[in-house]
């Protein structure tokens, strides 16, 4: 696994297995923010309001988010 904690509060862990990936984006701020997925992801749950188009997720302030890769 590894993960990434921004100044800007949030926390984003990536975790691998043969099968694929399970990646969760956090948003702890009081602002929005946008995080770029990859192009075969899919969004296994999420926080209501998260907007998530083909290749960015748009998180609203206290949300989250948890997407599925595929293997590499």
């Amino acid at each position: 696994s590894r993960y990434r904690i921004s100044p800007d509060d949030t926390l984003d862990v990536t975790w691998t297995f043969t099968d694929g990936t399970l990646r969760l984006v956090a948003n702890f701020s009081g602002n929005p923010m946008n995080r770029n997925i990859e192009d075969d992801a899919r969004v296994l749950w999420s926080s209501q309001a998260i907007d998530a188009n083909e290749k960015t997720l748009q998180l609203p302030p206290w949300s989250g988010v948890i997407v599925k890769g595929r293997s590499a």
